[in-house]
């Protein structure tokens, strides 16, 4: 079951999604998450997303918070590669995750 799991492409458990929300969020900078893809890879896993930050942060500063936070999600997800797409909070645009509730 868990190798049809990897063939299909399945997300992760909840709790585990719910963990890497957790992580995410509770890094003081961190305005919000959207479009949370996760996957087993087999040997690991992969986890991408969308984390929203402030809209006049410089690049850098941007950088700096997104590398923070994912040094956190690695010591949570040990085995995991990491996806992060920096966007400003508030935003509006087309999310995978309006689409997915349709």
């Amino acid at each position: 079951m868990r190798s049809l799991g990897v063939l299909m492409d399945r997300e992760l458990p909840d709790s585990e999604r719910k963990r890497v929300r957790e992580v995410v969020l509770s890094h003081p900078e961190a305005r919000g998450l959207h479009d949370l893809r996760t996957r087993s890879t087999g040997t690991g896993e992969h986890i991408e997303f969308h984390l929203e930050l402030d809209p006049d942060l410089t690049l850098a500063r941007a950088h700096d918070i997104t590398d923070d936070i994912e040094q956190h999600l690695r010591a949570a997800f040990p085995t995991a590669e990491f996806t992060i797409h920096q966007e400003p909070a508030g935003l509006e645009d087309e999310r995978l995750d309006h689409r997915l509730r349709r």
